[in-house]
């Protein structure tokens, strides 16, 4: 406010008579210049149109009679036929047509908060509202206890995104998720939507936002990228993923009847993503194999990790969601 194009005074006058929200010392009778807002999306508002009327200041006379219409069209929301205010502005701070809040796609890596980057954690401790992924049969989430780990000023909102084999209800599902990313977007508030991972590499991520930039063209973006579970099993493992010349092949989704089809070329690494479901056929599959090295992960970078190289061993693990299988042809 201090460096308002309008006078100190007249600016407080004004805006006061919008909002009612300057206090006054009880012992000198003096507005403060410092005010606190119990919600950070009404100061949001708040200083969106503190920055329209500097904009806009040869349209808006300060009179008293014009600060009466002002404050009877917010409170009744009734249009004049030659309103004196621009027409893209509601002066109700909750009829605001407001620019959307910025959408960040934040990549958290394995599930450990220390391998966080630290944009991630700058991101995640200052937006209005992170969504976060559950599955739906868990009774917690990995994601949202990275993100509480941070203690982010924000709300946390998570969302089950379906596993059905429906093509029709993963869909719906998935649309229900990006209108509640969107509702929040056009309310003024920055979002960030927090997966495992990286954020644009076999993420949910992805499904939504195809949905919210189609509601919202041009919407402000920003992706975080995050460490892959794969960079993490070699890492964990103490072993190259690729060098030279080697190929690097991803399999998101291994399916049993894919076990007679998959190849491994010489000279490649191949990354099988999603295996629990079908880890008997692409065990027996590989058993069928020569020269190749296997390393088995799960629960990388968390509580019971393991690492395993033997076949027999993989094949008498349990089904695990986070787990995954690297294939190197030599």
């Amino acid at each position: 406010l201090r460096t308002s194009p309008l006078s100190p005074p007249k600016t407080f006058d004004f805006i006061e008579s919008l909002f009612g929200v300057f206090p006054v010392n009880p012992k000198t009778g003096m507005r403060y210049n410092i005010f606190q807002f119990k919600d950070f999306s009404l100061f949001n508002q708040f200083y969106k149109e503190c920055r329209l009327l500097q904009r806009n200041r040869t349209r808006f006379p300060l009179s008293s009679h014009n600060r009466s219409l002002w404050r009877e069209r917010g409170g009744f929301g009734e249009k004049q036929e030659n309103p004196f205010l621009s027409p893209k502005t509601s002066t109700h701070y909750k009829d605001f047509t407001m620019k959307p809040g910025k959408l960040y796609g934040v990549g958290i890596g394995p599930g450990d908060p220390r391998y966080l980057t630290l944009r991630a954690a700058d991101v995640l401790r200052s937006v209005d509202v992170i969504f976060t992924v559950i599955s739906q049969n868990a009774s917690s989430s990995v994601s949202r206890s990275v993100v509480e780990s941070l203690e982010p000023r924000g709300e946390i909102h998570l969302q089950i995104f379906s596993m059905s084999r429906d093509k029709a209800v993963r869909a719906a599902q998935v649309q229900a998720n990006a209108d509640a990313i969107i509702t929040e977007l056009k309310a003024g508030r920055d979002c960030a939507f927090a997966t495992l991972g990286d954020a644009m590499t076999y993420s949910t991520f992805g499904y939504v936002l195809e949905i919210i930039r189609e509601s919202i063209p041009g919407v402000e973006l920003e992706i975080v990228p995050g460490i892959t579970s794969f960079a993490t099993l070699t890492a964990k493992a103490g072993t190259v993923l690729v060098e030279n010349g080697e190929q690097l092949r991803v399999i998101p989704s291994f399916k049993s009847e894919m076990a007679e089809t998959l190849d491994f070329p010489k000279g490649s690494t191949t990354i099988l993503l999603k295996t629990y479901r079908s880890r008997k056929a692409l065990v027996e599959r590989l058993r069928r194999e020569e020269n190749v090295e296997i390393l088995y992960g799960e629960h990388l970078a968390m509580e019971g990790q393991t690492l395993l190289t033997d076949l027999d061993a993989v094949a008498d693990r349990p089904e695990e969601y986070l787990s995954l299988i690297m294939v190197k042809k030599q």
